[in-house]
């Protein structure tokens, strides 16, 4: 259904996929400095998280064909007939677009939460398999508690990456189909991707030190 309405749907899926990883290291590799190997373990944890993150961001703001009939009236017909994000063009009211972007935020946190808390429980789970494979090896620093380090992801998803999704979104809707050539498209949609992964990068240490996950020491 995806497909459907949105034909560069796996472009765009490959694009986040491709670029998170690489986006998302820079960013540590800048903010780490010269502790970036002894805070590998943070490091770990944060990629593992976010690059789950970016593929059900990208999957929640793509917009839909409807397969079945909609609704006709009720709650799930004002749900069908909201836009899959903020800016899609469409003549949606401005509470429909105001809603829009609160239920996508809202969305965003559950699954920037659930993608936490797998993320992190694998980490912790990695770690202490190597510790006890190796017991000469140890964690150079210990990893955040998962529940407040979920929570506070999901809240982070609300507040940082949810208006950035909608910015790119819009962006790509309303510029790249402007543009000659597919190939063109794909390395300006590349390069957005990637400033807004590196961006979100950064932004996510600046918020779990701010909320006192991580040392900045």
């Amino acid at each position: 259904d995806r497909l459907i309405m949105n034909p560069a749907f796996m472009r765009t899926l490959g694009i986040e996929i491709g670029v998170g990883l690489g986006a998302t290291l820079v960013a540590q590799l800048q903010q780490r400095g010269e502790k970036f190997k002894e805070q590998l373990d943070f490091v770990c944890a944060d990629l593992s998280i976010v690059v789950a993150a970016n593929i059900a961001l990208v999957t929640a703001l793509s917009p839909t064909a409807p397969i079945a009939a909609p609704a006709a009236a009720g709650i799930g017909a004002a749900l069908a007939g909201l836009p899959a994000f903020v800016a899609q063009s469409g003549s949606y009211t401005p509470i429909q677009r105001f809603t829009c972007g609160m239920l996508k935020g809202a969305q965003f946190a559950v699954l920037g939460t659930a993608a936490s808390a797998v993320g992190q429980g694998m980490a912790k789970g990695l770690i202490t398999l190597r510790e006890k494979l190796n017991p000469e090896h140890c964690s150079a620093v210990e990893l955040s508690p998962i529940v407040p380090t979920a929570l506070n992801f999901g809240a982070y998803m609300f507040v940082s990456s949810n208006p950035r999704y909608q910015v790119v979104n819009a962006l790509e809707q309303s510029l790249l189909p402007k543009i000659p050539g597919e190939l063109v498209q794909t390395a300006a949609s590349t390069a957005t991707r990637v400033y807004n992964n590196y961006l979100g990068g950064v932004t996510w240490i600046w918020w779990a030190r701010w909320m006192g996950l991580q040392s900045s020491d």
